[in-house]
């Protein structure tokens, strides 16, 4: 009987599980649609995420682009449920950009595992904020110290049609934006169209997102233009364990935001691995902690980053 029990416990899904809520922490990525991979759970809850990420792109003999710079972020995200099969998900981000503290464990990390990074080449000081974008002679974007930002809402319904052996499901979205900051929001109101899907064999839970978004054209330079529709895929392993706790594997990839003829920080794809785990303190609250690291070709994504999440059912 108590076999039974255990079997059953994990063949079941929890409240909560699937992908760490979070997205992609790059403001190439930030400033149009940025989707928050999705689980097919209809129900209502609130999560608030406090994440920290380090990026560094910069070439010695490319002078219209910079990006040193660590982040602090907080993200906060609700779902409502409207009918059995369908809820409303909405997301805020808000932006702390500075020279933080973690360049020195970066690079060291960077130079144990042989990687050799631009900063190493460059030769660049540790712990300075610097983002500038210039078009020839003009400065589009030029920060440094420290700056706080809010980013884009993101508004989406969440479908779930079919509930069997597997769980599939749609997300509908739509960006809009919060304020003018360039180094937010293009400015314009972006679209997203997802398909979800969910799979459960006893303990073990796999789980994809495959997003399109539609961006409003944006211009970062006169020669530097973003891609107005992308493809996203979301992948994530989650083994869960008897206690509801779960121990979460994911893979994220993204298209190029940008069309770029030189700067190839702007026109690269963007890959990363997350490594999470998901501790149920109670049915309807859940701390989430997360490390991630971009992989290869190293762009569009930060270098590093750590995060928890508190996740409050209703």
């Amino acid at each position: 009987m108590k076999r039974l029990f255990i079997a059953l416990s994990l063949g079941c899904t929890t409240l909560f599980g699937g992908f760490i809520n979070t997205n992609y922490f790059h403001p190439n990525q930030w400033m149009m649609y940025n989707p928050l991979p999705k689980d097919t759970l209809i129900e209502d809850s609130f999560t608030v995420g406090l994440i920290n990420t380090s990026i560094y792109e910069h070439e010695a003999d490319i002078l219209d682009y910079k990006l040193d710079v660590e982040i602090a972020a907080v993200l906060l995200q609700g779902s409502k449920k409207i009918a059995s099969h369908h809820r409303i998900d909405v997301s805020v981000p808000i932006y702390h950009l500075s020279g933080g503290f973690m360049d020195g464990l970066v690079n060291t990390f960077h130079k144990v595992a042989d990687i050799h990074t631009p900063r190493d080449r460059n030769n660049e000081t540790y712990n300075e904020f610097t983002y500038w974008v210039k078009d020839g002679n003009n400065t589009v974007i030029n920060r440094s110290g420290h700056h706080t930002t809010v980013g884009n809402m993101q508004l989406e319904l969440v479908s779930r049609w079919i509930e069997a052996d597997f769980d599939l499901g749609t997300v509908m979205g739509i960006k809009i934006p919060l304020n003018n900051d360039p180094v937010a929001t293009t400015g314009g109101v972006d679209f997203l169209a997802g398909i979800l899907y969910h799979q459960a064999w006893k303990a073990h839970h796999l789980y994809a997102n495959l997003d399109l978004t539609f961006n409003a054209s944006y211009a970062l330079r006169s020669v530097t233009h973003n891609v107005t529709e992308r493809f996203f895929a979301f992948f994530a392993y989650n083994y869960q364990t008897q206690a509801n706790n779960r121990f979460v594997l994911e893979f994220k990839y993204s298209t190029p935001p940008f069309k770029d003829p030189n700067i190839e920080y702007l026109y690269e794809i963007s890959s990363a691995t997350n490594i999470g785990y998901i501790w149920q303190i109670e049915e309807k609250k859940a701390l989430e902690f997360f490390a991630l690291e971009d992989n290869e070709p190293y762009k569009n994504y930060s270098d590093v980053s750590f995060g928890i999440n508190y996740r409050q059912g209703f």
